[in-house]
Protein backbone atom coordinates (compact mmCIF):
# COMPACT_ATOMS: atom_id res chain seq x y z
CA UNK A 1 0.00 0.00 0.00
CA UNK A 2 2.81 2.12 1.12
CA UNK A 3 4.41 1.41 -2.42
CA UNK A 4 1.78 1.57 -4.64
CA UNK A 5 2.58 3.60 -7.23
CA UNK A 6 5.91 1.99 -7.71
CA UNK A 7 4.67 -0.93 -8.63
CA UNK A 8 3.89 0.25 -12.37
CA UNK A 9 5.02 2.17 -14.88
CA UNK A 10 1.45 3.15 -15.87
CA UNK A 11 -1.19 1.49 -17.63
CA UNK A 12 0.37 1.79 -21.35
CA UNK A 13 3.25 -0.21 -20.01
CA UNK A 14 0.69 -3.04 -19.02
CA UNK A 15 -0.94 -3.53 -22.18
CA UNK A 16 -0.54 -0.50 -24.43
CA UNK A 17 -3.73 0.80 -23.25
CA UNK A 18 -3.63 4.93 -21.95
CA UNK A 19 -5.58 4.13 -19.00
CA UNK A 20 -6.36 0.52 -17.80
CA UNK A 21 -3.82 -1.28 -16.32
CA UNK A 22 -3.74 -5.36 -16.93
CA UNK A 23 -5.10 -7.84 -14.96
CA UNK A 24 -1.80 -9.36 -14.22
CA UNK A 25 -0.40 -5.59 -13.17
CA UNK A 26 1.10 -5.74 -9.74
CA UNK A 27 -0.86 -2.41 -9.12
CA UNK A 28 -3.98 -4.08 -9.75
CA UNK A 29 -3.34 -7.47 -7.66
CA UNK A 30 -3.01 -5.06 -4.72
CA UNK A 31 -6.50 -3.56 -5.40
CA UNK A 32 -8.12 -6.93 -5.62
CA UNK A 33 -6.25 -8.21 -2.78
CA UNK A 34 -7.70 -5.19 -0.49
CA UNK A 35 -11.23 -6.54 -1.10
CA UNK A 36 -10.53 -9.52 1.29
CA UNK A 37 -10.11 -9.01 4.99
CA UNK A 38 -6.70 -8.50 5.61
CA UNK A 39 -6.78 -5.53 3.31
CA UNK A 40 -9.83 -4.34 5.35
CA UNK A 41 -7.71 -4.72 8.51
CA UNK A 42 -4.67 -2.54 6.83
CA UNK A 43 -7.75 -0.05 5.38
CA UNK A 44 -8.82 0.22 9.25
CA UNK A 45 -5.13 0.04 10.48
CA UNK A 46 -4.93 3.02 8.02
CA UNK A 47 -7.65 5.35 8.78
CA UNK A 48 -6.49 4.61 12.59
CA UNK A 49 -3.07 5.95 11.84
CA UNK A 50 -4.59 9.20 10.22
CA UNK A 51 -7.16 9.55 12.99
CA UNK A 52 -4.14 9.33 15.82
CA UNK A 53 -1.89 11.70 13.48
CA UNK A 54 -4.95 14.24 13.51
CA UNK A 55 -5.17 14.45 17.12
CA UNK A 56 -7.90 12.52 17.57
CA UNK A 57 -7.70 10.45 20.94
CA UNK A 58 -7.57 6.85 20.74
CA UNK A 59 -6.96 4.64 23.47
CA UNK A 60 -5.02 0.97 23.09
CA UNK A 61 -8.11 -0.29 24.23
CA UNK A 62 -10.07 0.58 21.72
CA UNK A 63 -7.91 -0.98 18.64
CA UNK A 64 -8.17 -4.40 17.83
CA UNK A 65 -4.94 -6.40 18.19
CA UNK A 66 -4.87 -6.92 14.36
CA UNK A 67 -5.27 -3.08 13.87
CA UNK A 68 -2.49 -2.36 16.14
CA UNK A 69 0.03 -4.71 14.05
CA UNK A 70 -0.86 -3.45 11.05
CA UNK A 71 -0.33 0.12 12.12
CA UNK A 72 3.11 -0.95 13.27
CA UNK A 73 4.18 -2.47 10.15
CA UNK A 74 2.32 0.57 8.15
CA UNK A 75 4.86 2.83 10.36
CA UNK A 76 7.52 0.97 10.16
CA UNK A 77 6.86 0.66 6.03
CA UNK A 78 6.69 4.38 5.74
CA UNK A 79 10.07 4.93 7.75
CA UNK A 80 12.04 2.30 5.41
CA UNK A 81 10.53 4.49 2.34
CA UNK A 82 11.59 7.53 3.89
CA UNK A 83 15.14 6.34 4.46
CA UNK A 84 15.06 4.60 1.01
CA UNK A 85 14.59 8.02 -0.54
CA UNK A 86 16.75 10.05 1.79
CA UNK A 87 19.87 7.39 0.58
CA UNK A 88 18.93 7.85 -3.34
CA UNK A 89 19.02 11.49 -2.73
CA UNK A 90 22.37 11.72 -1.09
CA UNK A 91 23.56 9.48 -3.81
CA UNK A 92 22.39 11.20 -6.54
CA UNK A 93 24.32 14.78 -5.10
CA UNK A 94 27.18 13.32 -4.29
CA UNK A 95 29.79 13.90 -7.32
Amino acid sequence: MVRREELCGGPQLCNDHPTTHADECPMVLLDRAFDGWRGQVIRRASDLRFAAEAGVRIGLDEIQMDEFIAMRLISAELNQQTEEKMRAGSRQRQP
